[in-house]
């Protein structure tokens, strides 16, 4: 029995063998959307008073003509005006990512065109050898199970970095598009999948679950692609990274528990999902 990845939106679901939904794995990205981020609190500030500022005539002549409910409705879904198209992109670059470094001609929509040219650009600078791309992921320690997905592994020559040059080795690589640059939580991300003990290993028989340690990863980093640039920018996924994941793995197990709690006749929170991640 192996994982089975479901595509959801821009994200994946993960389940443990074919009985779907009733052994679902929890994701890297839910585990690590535990921690509150103050930059993304401050972005949906920042887009709601931005459209509310751009729109102010149409929200006026709405609230002087009783629609007061509408308009507050209205700034409540404006974000995702932003932050929609924003992943739709980051979706799309990282298909045509995955299609370049396997070498396969991509057509390239205009809006996406600086994305891909500045990948393009990494890849003939770095010139990274594939190991893997978009690799299923999946830890099976005792009480700590979650799944999610690599973007590419891959074998990187030296790399100068800060003044000092880092030695050839093979890489897991996060491509990250946000034009805002690279949030510190990138680290805790990479760290999942670096953590994981085994990955998907599918070569047109069934998929099979293979040791991590076959891929020999001795690096984690982002690719961040811009409209006109790119950097590549190693990540420390050390013990203390770990050893953060492990707390919002933690905190995780509690918040699913208490789904299953809310509701369900008087009684004390579940024995059996705080033993399960002690």
């Amino acid at each position: 029995m192996t994982i089975t990845r479901r595509k959801y939106g821009s994200g994946y679901a993960y389940y443990d063998g074919k009985q779907i939904p009733a052994n679902k794995v929890a994701s890297v990205t839910q585990i690590t959307g535990m921690l509150p981020s103050e930059n993304l609190i401050n972005w949906a500030a920042n887009a709601t008073a931005d459209y509310a500022i751009n729109h102010i005539g149409r929200l006026s002549y709405m609230c002087s003509h009783e629609q007061v409910s509408d308009a507050i409705n209205l700034l409540r879904r404006s974000r995702y005006e932003v932050s929609d198209p924003a992943k739709k992109r980051g979706t799309e670059v990282h298909k045509l990512a995955e299609a370049l470094i396997a070498g396969d001609e991509v057509v390239v929509p205009e809006e996406l065109k600086g994305y891909v040219e500045a990948y393009t650009d990494f890849l003939n600078v770095v010139d990274p050898q594939p190991v893997a791309t978009e690799l299923v992921v999946v830890s099976r320690r005792p009480k700590a199970k979650w799944c999610g997905t690599a973007d590419l592994i891959a074998g990187l020559p030296d790399v100068p970095w800060q003044g000092e040059i880092l030695p050839a080795a093979n890489w897991l690589l996060d491509v990250k598009t946000g034009e805002k640059g690279v949030y510190e939580q990138a680290a805790l991300q990479l760290c999942g999948y670096q953590r994981a003990t085994h990955f998907v290993a599918d070569d047109g028989q069934e998929p099979d679950e293979r040791p991590m340690e076959w891929l020999n990863i001795a690096r984690c980093g982002v690719v961040h692609l811009s409209s006109d640039a790119w950097e590549l920018r190693p990540v420390d996924t050390g013990e203390t990274t770990w050893q953060a994941f492990r707390y919002l793995l933690w905190m995780h197990k509690q918040q699913e528990a208490m789904k299953l709690w809310i509701g369900s006749p008087a009684g004390p929170f579940p024995a059996a999902a705080l033993a399960a991640s002690a």
